[in-house]
């Protein structure tokens, strides 16, 4: 039987090139602003810089007009025709020599963390003086990383890999794994974060190396979005055998959790005197409104409730079925298949998640504190001060959130192979859709 890990493996190789190269460069959600926040950091540039009312940096005008040159085109229609109406995007130049003010405020305040994928592809592809080659091996190098990394999640989890293969071959994380996205390392390192939570139940001791890996990969998910820091806290349902000693458990739980937090706090007190608001149609002031919701939480529960009456199917379609800038569709009984597919996967099992009921419910309070933290954060950065609805949610944002699915796994009942074959087939169906609404 091919193991899981493999399945991914091929699986994300095929359809995550087909999905780079099919999908115009620049073509998912604010991709161009990831680029250039990727290109600042491959020269070195960890802040951005801020004048007056522009938060970005100084970038070359090639870098900054490049989204022009290459237009709604990819890069296999670009190879096909050779030229644009103007200029043949190919043969469009890097100029160092000339250089423009960049403004990027919605992803100049994130860490280098997210972009060094896609910083190193640009930084090599500097070689070719092409800014088309340079953005395509970018995203390359990105969707790279992700495939390196839910790789070795699916292979150390030891149970809930089904569940990560479809998590992590669903189509959107897919195509923000092909793109410049910093959701591309925040959703692999939740997952990974997860996997190694879960190894530690089967590991008869967990040596330094091992605590000393997961301390790096939720700090550095601190560094990434400051949400997911709260996955930390999976160190808690490690067993104290696991570690030798109580005083072991409570150095190493305690060391983990204050270092992915603090990670995220230094990276946030650093940037705070940058913040600029990206939306200028009204007023934006997170600090009064995290203020209003201190004074006023029911109000900020009624418009949660009411953002998800009135927003709920969007928000879900776009956990995963919504491409290219969110109005690409795949048809919604294929993204329903998905979703069915998921709670499904937790019965395919060998091994079940040797969870207690006690510690399932803290699972479900953390998610319940995730997905409140995610809402919180938009409202404070994207809502007037008590605002009735949470505007500009995307239920991408929502990805990684899923990753605690494997936690609830059971054991099979000796059809997994039938069911697994059955998940395998709805992935690729979704995936050979995706391809064709991004193609047309």
């Amino acid at each position: 039987m091919v193991k899981v890990e493999n399945l991914f493996l091929l699986l994300s190789v095929v359809f995550g090139l087909g999905i780079l190269f099919v999908n115009p460069l620049f073509r998912t959600p604010d991709e161009v602003r990831h680029f250039w926040r990727s290109y600042q950091v491959s020269q070195g540039t960890i802040l951005p810089s801020k004048s007056g009312t522009v938060l970005g940096g100084t970038l070359p005008a090639s870098i900054v007009h490049i989204e022009d040159w290459q237009g709604p085109k990819s890069i296999i229609k670009i190879l096909a025709d050779g030229s644009t109406p103007a200029h043949s995007v190919l043969n469009y130049k890097l100029s160092s020599e000339s250089r423009e003010s960049a403004s990027f405020p919605n992803t100049a305040l994130y860490s280098p963390i997210p972009y060094l994928g896609s910083a190193a592809g640009i930084t090599i592809g500097r070689i070719s003086d092409s800014p088309i080659i340079m953005g395509h091996l970018g995203r390359i190098f990105n969707l790279m990383l992700w495939i390196a990394i839910c790789y070795l999640s699916i292979r150390l989890i030891p149970f809930g890999k089904f569940t990560l293969l479809v998590l992590c071959l669903n189509p959107v994380a897919l195509q923000q794994a092909a793109s410049f996205s910093a959701d591309v390392l925040t959703l692999a390192l939740s997952v990974l974060g997860v996997a190694l939570v879960a190894r530690c139940f089967t590991l008869p001791h967990l040596s330094t190396r091992y605590l000393l890996g997961m301390l790096v990969v939720f700090s550095l998910l601190g560094l990434c979005k400051q949400p997911f820091v709260a996955l930390s806290l999976l160190v808690l349902i490690v067993p104290i055998k696991q570690f030798g000693t109580k005083r072991r458990y409570g150095i190493w739980s305690t060391g983990i959790i204050v270092a992915s937090l603090a990670a995220a706090l230094l990276w946030i007190a650093t940037t705070n005197k940058f913040f600029i608001p990206t939306r200028t149609d009204v007023l934006i002031q997170p600090s009064e409104q995290l203020r209003f919701v201190a004074l006023h939480p029911l109000h900020f529960v009624e418009s949660l409730v009411q953002t998800y009456v009135h927003q709920g199917l969007h928000i879900s379609e776009g956990l995963s079925g919504l491409l290219g800038y969110g109005d690409l569709a795949i048809p919604a009984w294929a993204t329903a298949l998905l979703y069915v597919a998921l709670p499904i996967s937790l019965f395919t099992n060998t091994i079940a998640s040797p969870l207690s009921k006690y510690k399932k419910t803290f699972l479900l309070a953390l998610g319940a504190l995730i997905f409140c933290a995610i809402n919180l954060l938009i409202y404070m950065s994207w809502a007037r001060v008590g605002a009735p609805l949470i505007e500009g949610l995307q239920g991408r944002y929502f990805l990684p959130l899923i990753t605690l699915l494997p936690f609830f796994a059971s054991k099979g009942r000796g059809w997994q192979r039938l069911a697994g074959f059955a998940l395998v087939a709805t992935v690729c169906l979704n995936l050979v859709l995706g391809l064709r609404v991004l193609a047309h």
